[in-house]
């Protein structure tokens, strides 16, 4: 099995993507710490010898994700890979009434949450030489979605730079640093207005599973000439 005696951590808000990935994980030998900020979804999520679930209440809250992480890592080997799929549910309103506030709050759950959990388990990578990151980020951050908010595709965007920028500091460690991009998946939010100006190529919606074996391939040590690269899964989006 490609993962025996791995540690995954997923990072995630909720939805099929962080789901599906975490099973294919654990079907393919490794051990999965799934840090959910939907607490009905982790409730009814149940741990075991392969699996550790930890509800989250905010992901850019440092003190909690360090703990919680130091927690669920005593029963588990050092951490070997990363998945984060953080979003943020944007209030209605249009780009020039967004508050100071609101903008700050959205930059935080995507940005800084990604960033929060990464200071937490990137060193123990660094140790070891060894380690896998891949980030989910969104269409809106690659390219302009009509009706897609104007802070969370900025933030998306952001997510862009950072898989390039960690790439460029953690190859030397040996650790790939890659990412996603995709378009509306079942079962995973995506803003309902942006969502409404997409047509997949494919005449299809992609599933949480097309994801997770995205990230599969990126997290596999096998495939390891892969670094700072975005894989965008979107039906077609780019054909056109």
């Amino acid at each position: 099995m490609r993962f025996e005696n791995k540690t995954a951590v997923i990072a995630t808000s909720g939805g099929s993507i962080g789901l599906e990935c975490a099973r294919k994980l654990e079907e393919e030998g490794a051990k999965v710490i799934i840090l959910d900020l939907d607490h009905a979804e982790a409730e009814n999520l149940s741990s075991s010898d392969t699996r550790c679930v930890v509800p989250v209440n905010c992901f850019y809250d440092e003190a909690e994700v360090e703990e919680k992480l130091k927690k669920a890592s005593e029963a588990f080997a050092p951490v070997d890979i990363v998945v984060t799929n953080l979003i943020s549910k944007p209030s209605d309103c249009a780009w020039n009434e967004i508050t100071e506030e609101e903008a700050h709050r959205i930059f935080d759950e995507i940005m800084t949450g990604v960033q929060t959990v990464l200071k937490f388990t990137v060193p123990t990578m660094i140790e070891r030489s060894s380690g896998s990151i891949v980030i989910i980020e969104n269409l809106a951050g690659r390219t302009g979605v009509k009706g897609a908010n104007v802070i969370t595709s900025a933030a998306y965007a952001g997510l862009s730079g950072m898989i390039r920028n960690m790439a460029t500091v953690y190859g030397k460690n040996m650790i790939t640093v890659n990412g996603v991009a995709v378009g509306p998946i079942e079962g995973q939010y995506f803003e309902p207005e942006a969502a409404k100006n997409l047509r997949p190529e494919l005449g299809k919606t992609g599933t949480g599973e097309d994801v997770a074996n995205a990230v599969m391939y990126l997290a596999d040590p096998e495939v390891f000439w892969n670094e700072g690269e975005i894989v965008d899964l979107n039906g077609g989006r780019f054909a056109v």
